[in-house]
């Protein structure tokens, strides 16, 4: 006779047992196993610092693509008309991609062009829930601080403004 769940109640174990027990035993060390990787993964103030010197690393690289990869779709699209007003008002043509628009900021001298090299590493990080701020500087020649705003995308953190501070 046979319980609802399927058991016997005369002492034998049912013959599928075993492939259920075995089931359920790599279930629990796959889940085990993902619990592990997640806690190797890096903590999210290394990927900040990680996505934004990237960005700056990229840029001053030339390497536009790559910088642009660091930025999130909506920031991509402010980077382009940002420096495509700035073109325009010096006779270069408009740029219709964000690595374009990167390319093009060095020869219009838009307030991205501060970007790179003269700047040092990442200073500080603030996170707030799923935004962040990380710090860049400061500029040893113009004084300058540049606050990176990033927020938590389905591709990692990734930037979502720039902005000059004293």
């Amino acid at each position: 006779m046979r319980a609802a769940g399927g058991s016997r109640h005369d002492g034998h174990t049912p013959p599928d047992s075993g492939i259920r027990l075995g089931v359920r035993f790599a279930v629990g060390l796959a889940v085990i196993a993902l619990a592990g990787l997640s806690a190797c993964g890096k903590s999210d103030q290394e990927a900040i610092t990680d996505s934004t010197q990237a960005f700056f690393t990229a840029y001053d690289d030339r390497q536009y693509q790559k910088a642009c990869n660091q930025l999130t779709d909506r920031y991509k699209g402010f980077v382009v008309g940002h420096v495509g007003a700035a073109a325009a008002g010096r006779g270069v043509p408009r740029p219709s991609t964000c690595s374009d628009a990167l390319r093009i900021n060095e020869l219009v001298g838009s307030p991205l062009q501060v970007a790179g090299k003269k700047f040092s590493e990442v200073s500080s990080v603030q996170i707030r829930d799923e935004t962040a701020q990380a710090i860049i500087g400061p500029n040893r020649g113009l004084g300058l601080n540049i606050a990176v705003a990033l927020k938590q995308t389905s591709s990692g953190w990734r930037i979502y403004g720039l902005q000059n501070r004293p």
